[in-house]
């Protein structure tokens, strides 16, 4: 049998049998639920899944129940929806709207005598400034934290990321601050 018949044979028996109901328990078991702006993309996700294991199942064991394929089908559809997840998270950096923390060092007003700053501390606000201006999102994080004291290993785990890439992050904020000090 060729691989098309087998896709179309998969989306037939997603559609006729009623195994849409199927991917929406994997979507329900993940704890992913309609209101998500991305569930209709993982809905179609795990459609396109369906049709892979389908296509798998029927090369490994051809002569199977619907009941053992319906394990199967749940199961592969569920660890790969897991990976796609993940994957998501890993390459996605749960930070503030740095936008808005940027205008911070723009809001100085000299009417308001809690604003008045010494000359050095007005020099450390264009400092940060250009700085802040210079730095990549990943970079602006990584400085935020540590304006909040945050310490490298607790970022590198709230953010998902190796210590090594804070590590990058730290060195290329660490040049680019140098380059304005000369």
């Amino acid at each position: 049998m060729n691989l098309n018949r087998i896709n179309e044979d998969a989306f037939a028996l997603m559609l006729a049998d009623d195994n849409m109901r199927l991917i929406h328990g994997v979507l329900k078991s993940l704890h992913i639920s309609p209101a998500r702006n991305d569930y209709e993309d993982l809905l179609q996700e795990g459609c396109l899944i369906f049709a892979d294991a389908y296509r798998r199942f029927y090369q490994l064991q051809p002569n199977s129940s619907s009941a053992e394929f319906g394990k199967f089908a749940f199961r592969r559809i569920r660890w790969r929806l897991l990976d796609l997840l993940r994957q998501q998270k890993l390459h996605e950096l749960p930070c503030l709207q740095l936008e808005n923390s940027s205008s911070d060092f723009n809001t100085l007003d000299p009417a308001d005598p809690s604003t008045l700053f010494l000359a050095e501390d007005i020099a450390a606000v264009s400092f940060f400034q250009e700085l802040w201006k210079q730095c990549t999102p990943k970079e602006r994080c990584y400085l935020q934290s540590r304006l909040h004291g945050q310490n490298l290993a607790a970022f590198s785990r709230e953010y998902g990321v190796s210590r090594q890439t804070v590590y990058k992050w730290r060195k290329s904020v660490m040049d680019k601050a140098n380059k304005i000090l000369e």
